[in-house]
């Protein structure tokens, strides 16, 4: 009987002890590359801090985080897979958007380049049609609408790959939407180049001020946003929403917006607070930059922060397009204290596009790849979580 007791005594201890070991050996692994420690200083950190000084301090922090030895390896570990995107439920609402926007703007402010660049939707434009392909949508009941197509190097890479969608191009200088015409009749019989602008309003005898990639509808004040003095042409202007009505077209897949400064007029003309223009433009995207703070936006009333709360409102959501990814904002994202102001402007601005997303009637497919492809994570029960 002592010696079976003893036995089972032994037998006991070892198990606990190798229940012990293994627990150990978790924990270091979890350690060493599960959890990087520096991640969960900043996640505690951040409960512990005052909302006023996070903002310098998440950024500090997480320029660290991501640049780290390797970047590409961290962000493509299976741990920074694991992603809470919606919501994170032991944080109020405000909290969470505060925590993602820092994390996305020290994405967005990465050293080693800016991922977010305005060039950056050539890249963006060309995954999407890698999408519309891979789904199908290649064919005439898929619309584009191109807002500023000038000599059409980004309507070029749309028809490449999907020449058979219906194409519309919309350009303020006559002698550039005739040869652009030409040169997409290479890829498409039925692509058309429209001779108008796009605004909030319909007018004709509008000045057309700038050339080339510069031209528009805006009043400059000063001479060197001239660009080489005004072109002496008057166009007409289109309000979207009534345009697509009077064309008949009950859906425009893609909308791009290239307006030099016109940019929230265009969006206030699509009518995005009525549930029938939200379905007529489930997808679009519009330049930001320097149009945002300088003449050629006008002292428009809206904002960077103003529109897209705007399009937020209408039931869309929002991501910076970069050269790699899309990367999933909010509005919060855009304020002011963030961006840069020009010393002789009136606003500030983001460089970049936005690209604009319905939850409701984008369609599920396209909408899922696009945000498949998301770098950035959140704080979600105290750890931050990235996705690559």
């Amino acid at each position: 009987m002592i010696s079976t007791t003893t036995g089972k005594r032994g037998r006991y201890v070892f198990i606990f002890a190798a229940i012990l070991v293994v627990c150990f050996v978790l924990l270091f692994l979890r350690s060493r590359f599960f959890a990087p420690t520096e991640v969960v200083s900043f996640a505690q950190r951040f409960h512990e801090t005052s909302s006023a000084q996070i903002s310098a301090d998440a950024k500090a922090a997480l320029r660290s985080i991501i640049v780290r030895e390797n970047p590409e390896e961290a962000l493509s570990s299976s741990y920074f897979k694991r992603l809470c995107l919606e919501q994170d439920v032991s944080a109020t609402h405000e909290n969470f958007t505060n925590q993602y926007r820092d994390v996305a703007l020290a994405y967005y402010a990465m050293p080693g380049g800016n991922m977010f660049h305005n060039k950056a939707d050539f890249n963006g434009i060309r995954r999407l049609m890698d999408i519309f392909l891979n789904e199908g949508l290649c064919n005439s009941n898929t619309v584009f609408v191109v807002g500023g197509v000038n000599d059409g190097q980004l309507a070029t890479d749309i028809l490449k790959t999907c020449p058979s969608i219906k194409f519309y191009g919309f350009e303020v200088q006559a002698e550039v939407a005739q040869s652009t015409s030409k040169v997409l009749a290479q890829y498409s019989e039925t692509a058309k180049v429209l001779n108008y602008g796009m605004s909030d309003k319909e007018k004709d005898g509008l000045t057309v001020n700038g050339s080339g990639e510069g031209a528009g509808l805006y009043v400059p004040t000063k001479s060197w946003y001239l660009q080489g003095g005004p072109v002496h042409a008057k166009v007409s202007s289109v309000k979207l929403a009534r345009w697509v009505e009077r064309e008949n077209i009950k859906r425009v897949s893609y909308l791009v917006i290239d307006t030099e400064g016109y940019e929230p007029k265009v969006i206030r003309g699509m009518e995005l607070e009525k549930v029938a223009s939200q379905e007529r433009f489930p997808m679009f995207q519009f330049e930001l930059g320097g149009t945002w703070a300088d003449e050629r936006h006008n002292d428009d009333p809206w904002s960077i922060q103003a529109t897209m709360k705007h399009i937020e409102d209408a039931g869309y959501e929002i991501f910076m397009i970069g050269t790699e990814n899309w990367m999933r904002v909010y509005q919060e994202f855009f304020s002011e204290q963030y961006f840069n102001h020009l010393e002789s402007g009136s606003g500030y601005y983001a460089a970049g596009n936005a690209l604009c997303v319905h939850k409701r009637f984008a369609m599920p497919n396209i909408r899922a790849a696009i945000r498949a492809i998301h770098p950035v994570g959140l704080s979600c029960r105290g750890t931050i979580y990235y996705l690559k």
